[in-house]
């Protein structure tokens, strides 16, 4: 007869049964390993025992962490964008708001610049201390990675996950870097181990919601993590759809109402600055998606297109003939064929395959055929309109470059480390295998998440940058980990002798994490650099420029003079002040330029604005009992030689004297005496 207390006990001992059935991949091949219990099913009594046994595990992988970069982390100069950490910490400790210079409310990673801020005051504000809040940041990231691990796999698992995100070269950079990156990281691996916590235990939502609040604050990436529960309800059995549902609704709900808190006061803010700003501007500006225009498409008439639609769709038609059922699919390919978008259909085959495995036939009896249709029309299309002749090797160009679009950001994250490559797609099938479980759903979300995330980075042309590309990677690796639990799995269900499985495993273990590193470490001898730097430097630090540090630029202007600079908060950072903004058609002024009273300002700190050398000039010429300082800087974000040529053709008709040149700088004193 059960107890009260046994039947109090019973939602505990279900939960744990759902989650070893979603860890039967666990990388130790013993019943013990698979029916550990997960820091998930931890009662809540014994919640410190459990953080304690998290600081534990995840200890060997954060010293490996701070060893590396303890190497960069007090590098001479800044990084570009960390002078927005500068400046906004030391605004908070003004005012108590994160504004700009120009009054306006920055409101991207408010959090970290809160606690940038605090950590700041503890350390004293500076840059070192600065990048210890994102070091700080980034152990922590580990403490959550290490939980989710344990969730999804067991404490090995775990392990393997800190480990492997210790030592990889972009999330060292992100612990280096004085801006959110770290955090954000942090904060979505927090989210998805709360999220995991609650698709078994289907109770106490909160704590995930509040996660995911915090990383929609951090960055606006952290807004697609809300896709993750949308994913789950299409992956979750029937009994529990209903209450994925409204947790999705709800995560929906959550970043929404976050994002439009968020900028709504940073609108409110440019209204009460009086700042007009455009679609242009820098922190507004988004590119229209768009399908790519192939050049072999743009090359069809209207009879082209008339034939096209007739012979791919009497193949359609035939299809539809031989599975009445698939119609929608079947347009949908026609479609995407007709346009020569055949990344697009490979796409939509892998994400439609991961989440229902069932129906990966359905996919290829549509997709294969009116792929290779759509190959063999636009190729002999090609030798009709052009002097090409027709052959394979035309036929496989074409096909490969339409295969590019949507999948070019895809491609590249993966191709810059093929052994996780292999890993996640092993265990990507491993997850489909056995699709009734958390971690297997777990997985093979964050699998269609990261796919859809890089493709749609494709689809608006979003510039391909290391810390965009962090949460990817971060998604990524934990699907690896997954791969070499799989593998191990694999090698544990083989009918050999148990001395061979003890040493066959870890052997296979070795062997996948040493392939692992071994592509961190090509990357990061690969990783490119503003200028010359050491190795270690140029291997796990952001770009940095070795002479932008505040003692060092001072001490090269005097007073008097007149500041003028391409980059305004370097120089609020660097100098302490700015008079004037020197931006140059066309990007530059429309993206850094907006109107105050009808006069053009810059966004950041609402500073005159000089666009051209016959400005220049008359500034130098306006103000002859002082001198005007122009420091340009090669950040990336704006022009470096071209504002060099004004600069020096202007002073080459005063009395000039460069104060500082190297890769990265040029200062040059300019005085209102002409040489003529």
């Amino acid at each position: 007869m059960p107890t009260p207390g046994s039947r109090a006990r019973r939602p505990e001992a279900e939960a744990r049964l759902l989650l070893c059935e979603g860890r039967r991949h666990t990388l130790q091949p013993t019943a013990r390993a698979v029916a550990e219990p997960s820091a998930m099913s931890d009662p809540p009594g014994r919640a410190g025992g459990a953080w304690a046994l998290t600081a534990l595990w995840a200890a060997p992988s954060v010293a490996v962490l701070c060893a590396l970069a303890a190497l960069v982390i007090d590098r001479p100069g800044y990084s570009p964008d960390e002078e927005i950490t500068a400046v906004i910490a030391t605004s908070i400790g003004s005012s108590g708001m994160p504004l700009l210079p120009s009054g306006v409310l920055y409101n991207r990673g408010v959090p970290y610049l809160y606690f940038a801020w605090l950590t700041g005051a503890l350390l004293g504000p500076s840059m070192l201390a600065w990048r210890a809040a994102s070091l700080l940041c980034a152990a922590a990231g580990l403490a959550m990675a290490f939980r989710l691990g344990r969730t999804l796999g067991g404490s090995v698992f775990g392990v393997l996950l800190t480990l492997l995100l210790a030592s990889c070269p972009p999330f060292v950079a992100a612990s280096v870097f004085a801006r959110q990156y770290s955090a954000l990281v942090a904060a979505a691996l927090l989210f998805i181990w709360l999220f995991t916590r609650w698709a078994v235990e289907r109770r106490r939502p909160w704590p995930a919601l509040f996660a995911l609040a915090v990383v929609a604050l951090l960055h606006p990436l952290g807004i697609a993590l809300a896709g993750l529960p949308i994913v789950y309800v299409a992956l979750d059995s029937a009994v529990g759809r209903a209450s994925a549902v409204r947790f999705a609704l709800a995560a929906g709900a959550v970043v929404s109402l976050v994002s439009l808190a968020s900028y709504g006061a940073h609108f409110i803010s440019l209204q009460v600055a009086g700042v007009s700003v455009s679609a242009d501007t820098a922190i507004y500006a988004v590119p229209t998606p768009a399908l790519p225009a192939l050049y072999v498409v743009s090359l069809a008439t209207y009879r082209s297109w008339i034939a096209g639609v007739i012979v791919l769709g009497l193949l359609g038609y035939v299809m539809h003939r031989s599975s009445p059922g698939n119609s929608a699919l079947i347009i949908g390919c026609v479609i995407c064929a007709l346009g020569f978008q055949l990344g697009v259909m490979l796409l939509a085959g892998v994400i439609a395959t991961v989440m229902k495995p069932d129906e990966v036939r359905r996919w290829l009896f549509c997709v294969v055929p009116l792929a290779i249709a759509s190959v063999v029309w636009w190729s002999m299309h090609t030798a009709v309109v052009t002097d090409v002749q027709l052959s394979v090797g035309l036929a496989l160009g074409l096909a490969r470059a339409a295969s590019s679009y949507p999948l070019s950001y895809a491609l590249f994250a993966l191709g810059a480390f093929p052994v996780m490559t292999t890993l996640v797609v092993l265990g990507c099938a491993e997850a489909m295998a056995r699709p009734e479980s958390v971690a297997s759903r777990t997985i093979r979300g964050l699998v269609v998440l990261t796919l859809s995330l890089l493709a749609a980075f494709a689809v608006a042309s979003v510039p391909v940058t290391e810390r965009y590309l962090l949460l990817p990677w971060t998604f990524l690796s934990i699907v690896a980990v997954s791969g070499i639990a799989a593998g191990a799995g694999l090698l544990g269900r083989q009918r050999v002798s148990p001395a061979i499985l003890r040493v066959a495993i870890p052997v296979f273990v070795a062997a996948a994490g040493g392939g692992l590193l071994e592509g961190h470490y090509l990357y990061a001898r690969a990783r490119e650099t503003l200028v010359a730097v050491p190795l270690a430097q140029r291997a796990l630090a952001p770009a940095t420029g070795p002479s932008w540090t505040p003692e060092r630029l001072s001490s090269l202007l005097a007073p008097g003079d007149t500041v003028v600079c391409t980059e305004e908060l370097a120089c609020r950072y660097l100098v302490g002040r700015l008079d004037y903004l020197f931006a140059l058609p066309p990007a530059d002024v429309a993206h850094y330029v907006v109107s105050r009273g009808g006069s053009p300002v810059g966004f950041y700190a609402g500073a005159p604005v000089i666009s051209s050398g016959p400005r220049l000039e008359e500034l130098i010429v306006g103000d002859s009992s002082h001198c005007v300082v122009v420091v340009t800087l090669r950040t990336g974000k704006v022009g470096f030689e071209e504002y060099n040529t004004v600069v020096a053709a202007t002073g080459a008709r005063f009395e000039s004297r460069v104060l500082l040149a190297n890769d990265e700088t040029r200062v040059i004193r300019i005085c209102g005496f002409s040489r003529q």
